[in-house]
């Protein structure tokens, strides 16, 4: 016997890689028991597995990614009879126009919408756009039941598009990690190990951390940088070997290990005494590895930015 339509849901989402916020938390999400046991899922897979330069450019490739998404979302409207369809909806207008359309077919086919903004330009993006695509949010908000944000921060900005009753706060989490290991405290000639984990990019502060390592260095403080995750421009990573060419004693000091799995990043974040995530990226929300910095115990050091001073207190 088939189930309901109401109990059948369409989870529109990217995969890892390349790996960052939003595709991370599309896997999770999708590997929950809850949200299985709840509901019969169907994935519409939006993946563009190139790398983070790509994303929301315009060029062949995402359009026809974007077309070719359009026609399955159609055909698993028309054969599961869906009844909720859920949209993370992008914050740069190539990509939005493409939301636009799932939420046009869902629409059409009687389907209940619920949007999802995962990051914190959102706002930003749909007062500064032109009028035609202010026009096309505006008027696809009209059809959305529900609207998640992150933050208690970020509910009141959406009161141009929806009553705020059809807002809910949905804060980020993370699958539930082994208790951190015990960590003996450290005398004061130990190396402190500061660490980054994220997209390598000036945005995200990796060049104001190595800024702060040539002052730590000329304070004498005894410490170690890790810094891990991939390169987001040649142009960033350019700057950072400008900075630790010219200073030897804090290249000595600070360590790429490039992009980490899943052990490899407990087991760093175990061994570790702060976290360090200075970011003004636009798009930031509230970064998972926030959450997975605290879940493994350790003191974060970051910016007031997006929602994240609703995580760090």
């Amino acid at each position: 016997m088939s189930s309901r339509p109401e109990k059948r849901l369409c989870f529109v989402g990217a995969l890892p890689l390349p790996a960052h916020g939003q595709t991370v938390y599309t896997e999770m999400v999708l590997r929950s028991s809850e949200l299985n046991a709840r509901f019969e899922v169907t994935h519409l897979d939006t993946s563009d597995h190139r790398d983070l330069s790509q994303v929301g450019r315009l060029d062949l490739e995402n359009v026809y990614i974007g077309l070719k998404n359009v026609v399955q979302l159609c055909s698993i409207l028309v054969r599961r009879k869906v009844g909720l369809l859920y949209v993370p909806v992008s914050q740069n207008a190539l990509a939005y126009l493409r939301d636009f359309l799932f939420l046009a077919v869902g629409r059409l086919s009687g389907t209940s919408l619920v949007v999802h903004i995962h990051g914190g330009y959102f706002w930003e993006f749909y007062r500064t756009t032109i009028f035609p695509m202010r026009w096309i949010i505006k008027w696809s908000f009209r059809w959305v039941a529900r609207a998640i944000v992150l933050g208690e921060k970020f509910r009141p900005l959406l009161g141009d598009l929806i009553p705020l009753g059809s807002v809910s706060v949905v804060p980020n989490g993370i699958s539930a990690m082994r208790s951190p290991a015990d960590t003996e405290v450290s005398d004061s000639g130990r190396e402190i190990q500061i660490t980054y984990l994220g997209n390598l990019m000036k945005a995200k502060g990796v060049l104001d951390i190595l800024k702060a390592a040539v002052h730590l260095v000329e304070c004498k403080h005894e410490f170690r940088i890790t810094l891990a995750g991939p390169w987001y421009l040649d142009s960033d990573r350019a700057e950072a070997e400008s900075i630790l060419g010219s200073r030897p004693e804090v290249r000595a000091r600070v360590e790429f290990v490039g992009p980490v799995g899943q052990e490899e990043k407990a087991e760093l974040l175990n061994r570790s005494d702060i976290f360090l995530f200075p970011t003004r990226y636009p798009f930031e929300g509230q970064p998972l590895v926030l959450i997975e910095a605290l879940a493994a115990g350790l003191p974060v050091v970051t910016t007031d930015h997006g929602c994240i001073s609703e995580t760090i207190v």
